[in-house]
């Protein structure tokens, strides 16, 4: 049970890991609707379980009831942040919590997300390719307690654990 004093977000509930295996979330189950440029491209497709964006440790797990809707993970400042897929940028710029954020949008509606960057390497609009460099590792913005990166991944507008879509090595 959580202490009175946590915060918790209202709809915690529906972040929660799906019930299903992730093979059989590649497989589609809904009409594509994302827009053409994602859709035609097959180069764009998540192919599940990836990489994590940065070789280091967790040392923060995916949270949704207290709203961290992501994992961190620590590793040096300068450590080189590689896209989890292919995609294109969608937002690289500074926030007062993030820090350096850099956000890229996959086919099938994910979104992935990596906060407290030191220096970011690609701008919106850019396309990147899976494992591609697109940012190095900082301890920017407010809500940070030392070098790490923070992952997020969001699909159709729910946060995913990342946990449940990594190779662990």
């Amino acid at each position: 049970m959580l202490p009175e004093a946590a915060p918790t977000s209202e709809n915690w509930q529906e972040h929660q890991p799906p019930a299903l295996p992730v093979l059989a979330l590649m497989a589609p189950t809904t009409p594509n609707v994302q827009p053409a440029v994602l859709r035609s491209d097959p180069l764009l497709q998540l192919q599940f379980p990836v990489l994590p964006p940065v070789a280091g440790f967790l040392t923060r797990g995916f949270d949704a009831r207290s709203g961290h809707y992501g994992v961190d993970l620590a590793v040096e400042e300068g450590t080189v942040v590689r896209s989890i897929g292919s995609g294109y940028v969608i937002f690289a710029d500074w926030t007062q919590a993030g820090g350096f954020v850099i956000i890229v949008q996959h086919a099938d509606g994910y979104v992935s997300v990596y906060k407290h960057n030191q220096r970011l390497l690609k701008q919106v609009g850019d396309r990147v390719r899976d494992r591609e460099a697109i940012a190095l590792s900082g301890n920017t913005g407010e809500i940070t307690t030392g070098p790490h990166l923070h992952f997020e991944l969001w699909r159709h507008g729910l946060a995913q654990d990342p946990l449940n879509y990594f190779v662990i090595q």
